[in-house]
């Protein structure tokens, strides 16, 4: 199998998002001037038009009078860009958790997103049940437990 000298240009785009993220945030935020990225990023001038001219080689930004724009692509891709970002800080937030789940679990993306993680270590072992509080608006609650302590047994339904 031949590996590819040459990156695709969908992926370019994605490895210039990605180490540019921080200006792209600032001009999402509003901050479309150089000089105010120059300060904000407490980065050289130099830095901040080098990667400015990369997002436009890109098509992800433009300068019009001057300020720094997303393209109609721009704005998209950083869209999805966050959402893809948001996924990888959920599973690295997951990352212990997942090491030590069977490999059959049935278990995907929206169950972890948004959830608080407690893993309990062999001093406390049931150090995670101090952590689970009503939830008003919440019908159900999904738990993965190896064990079930009789004082939590009314509160839990096995599927």
């Amino acid at each position: 199998m031949e590996v590819p000298m040459e990156t695709d240009s969908h992926l370019s785009t994605l490895k210039a998002m990605t180490s540019r993220h921080c200006i792209l945030e600032q001009i999402h935020n509003g901050i479309r001037d150089k000089r105010d990225l120059h300060e904000n990023l407490n980065t050289s001038r130099t830095t901040i038009d080098r990667a400015v001219r990369e997002l436009e080689e890109e098509n992800i930004l433009h300068r019009r009078e001057g300020y720094c724009e997303f393209t109609r692509f721009g704005r998209l891709a950083y869209q999805e860009f966050c959402k893809t970002s948001q996924i990888f800080e959920t599973l690295s937030n997951a990352n212990e958790l997942l090491s030590i789940l069977p490999e059959e679990s049935d278990l995907n993306i929206n169950l972890l997103q948004d959830a608080n993680v407690k893993l309990a270590d062999q001093r406390a072992p049931v150090a995670p049940f101090r952590h689970f509080t009503p939830i008003p608006n919440s019908e159900q609650i999904q738990a993965m437990l190896p064990v079930l302590f009789p004082q939590h047994s009314s509160s839990c339904v096995r599927e």
